[in-house]
């Protein structure tokens, strides 16, 4: 399993979104999974991330999304305590990850994406990319 680059953001976007229905890229509703806590033994497993994106946001729906067009699992929750900013320890965290095989001389790239602004800017985004791409 490769864990693709992670995402560390403040743990004050603390509120984690994608969709993870088996309609993706028709606007389905957004599913808003728990987050867990890294104190409860490891990360929160997510699977068929259908549209390949997580995003963490504040009250106001803005924040970070991360989206790599060829992951469906991801990791993601918090370590720490919600709300707090970047002198703090607490974090929350997103990695995209897939199954790969590397030999020792294989060469490995793939694209991912970092979108900032309001969740529905971010999914506009991650659209507009998927589009773009297929």
């Amino acid at each position: 399993m490769v864990n693709h680059p992670a995402v560390y953001p403040v743990s004050a976007l603390k509120n984690l979104y994608s969709y993870l229905g088996n309609s993706p890229f028709t606007n389905a509703s957004l599913d808003k999974p728990k987050v867990i806590n890294l104190s409860n033994g490891f990360w929160g497993i997510y699977k068929n991330v259908s549209e390949h994106w997580m995003a963490f946001v504040d009250e106001n729906l803005w924040g970070i999304g991360i989206y790599n067009p060829k992951c469906d699992n991801f990791l993601a929750g918090m370590s720490g305590s919600p709300g707090k900013e970047a002198t703090d320890s607490s974090t929350s965290y997103i990695a995209p990850v897939k199954k790969e095989i590397l030999s020792k001389n294989c060469v490995f790239e793939y694209e991912y994406f970092l979108i900032i602004g309001t969740l529905s800017e971010i999914r506009s985004k991650v659209y507009q990319l998927h589009s773009e791409m297929n």
